[in-house]
């Protein structure tokens, strides 16, 4: 078991989980509450949206049910400039460079009165939020949202939880996903890359 320490005062243990029906090892991020229970959150595993797309990468799963209105998380990860806008950092030379370096987990957070932070997710916090993706393309709706403070929020009426019996394709339903913005793909396109996790945290 690994424990680590989240940006907002929360611990997180990742635990090595074995899945008979798909690849395995996976990782159950449990978050350590105050009376150091470890509470199942998260699960990370192969995307099943991914797989859809015939694409490799990983996913973000709910590892307990999660209504409406429930934080997940805060985005987290390394501050590499301010700008006016999400779509004036996404076509900044910085976010170039990241995106050209392979760093694909890109979120701005909104600072008031004064514009973003264009976040490199490369070194996300605990709950493994970098790992959400986009349902663009595979027929599915988002289910959460990322405010302008970073935090994923809920969106749908009920998100189930990851069910360790069934398959990748099965657990669809418990994957995490959102929009990135076109902002997002306009930059890919721009470099001539298709990749598959981005985040955009602005409103």
């Amino acid at each position: 078991m690994t424990q680590v320490s989240h940006h907002d005062a929360a611990s997180w243990a990742i635990l090595d989980c074995s899945y008979p029906r798909g690849p395995s090892p996976v990782s159950l991020i449990c978050l350590v509450t105050s009376a150091h229970v470890n509470e199942p959150w998260v699960v990370v595993c192969r995307s099943a949206l991914l797989r859809k797309l015939k694409l490799p990468g990983l996913g973000l799963y709910a590892a307990r049910p999660m209504g409406q209105g429930s934080c997940v998380g805060r985005y987290e990860g390394t501050t590499v400039g301010r700008f006016k806008s999400f779509d004036e950092a996404m076509v900044s030379a910085v976010a170039h460079q990241l995106l050209l370096q392979g760093h694909t987990k890109l979120a701005t957070r909104q600072v008031p009165k004064h514009g973003v932070d264009l976040i490199d997710g490369e070194t996300g916090g605990g709950a493994m939020l970098q790992l959400i993706n986009d349902p663009r393309g595979t027929g599915y709706r988002a289910n959460v949202e990322l405010r302008p403070s970073g935090k994923v929020v809920v969106t749908s009426k009920n998100i189930p939880a990851f069910n360790f019996n069934k398959s990748v394709r099965w657990n669809v339903r418990s994957e995490l996903r959102f929009r990135y913005g076109e902002g997002y793909w306009k930059a890919l396109k721009a470099i001539g890359k298709s990749i598959e996790c981005a985040i955009d945290v602005s409103e």
